[in-house]
């Protein structure tokens, strides 16, 4: 939580939220490099940030396996038609290699960044779950994901089952 305030004072959690996303590269276009020169500054001091506010007994630790590669759990991003299941996995991944390493994250962290992970056509569902009392467990939400995800491929295969059968009825008439 501490974190999450020290980036939020300074304009940096959007760098981790998943909502500020680095601009595409235009060729040719100075606009477009310079909105890149300022994401890129602005994802520098968000990971300063993060950095000063880590224990340096942590930081160690942390840094040794970001060395081997290890991605962030605030560049996981879900787009619309993305496999969520795989999206999902990688976020839980990450977490549990975290913890591997001593490094405790803050369970209603995990569930804010899993929450600003999702696509927008999840705008509905994700108020639903931040209007309640209490932010639920990474691991409820990862549940209620899937169990969404289903529903919305349910209806679709269902959706366009009816169109085809429409399609061939008339033909029949």
């Amino acid at each position: 939580m501490q974190i999450l305030a020290i980036m939020v004072k300074n304009g940096t959690w959007k760098y981790v939220d998943g909502k500020h996303t680095k601009p595409e590269k235009v060729a040719g276009s100075e606009q477009s490099r310079k909105e890149i020169e300022k994401w890129e500054d602005g994802h520098v001091k968000a990971k300063s940030d993060l950095i000063i506010a880590i224990d340096p007994s942590v930081l160690r630790l942390l840094s040794k396996r970001i060395e081997y590669g290890l991605p962030s759990l605030g560049e996981i991003e879900v787009r619309e038609g993305d496999d969520v299941r795989s999206q999902l996995m990688d976020f839980f991944d990450i977490s549990v290699q975290l913890e591997s390493l001593d490094i405790a994250v803050n369970p209603e962290l995990l569930t804010i960044m899993l929450l600003n992970s999702l696509p927008a056509d999840f705008d509905v569902f994700c108020g639903a779950i931040e209007a309640r009392d209490e932010l639920p467990r990474p691991e409820w939400l990862r549940e209620k994901i899937l169990e969404e995800f289903d529903s919305r491929n349910q209806k679709q295969t269902d959706s366009e089952s009816e169109a085809m059968w429409i399609k061939k009825s008339k033909g029949v008439f």
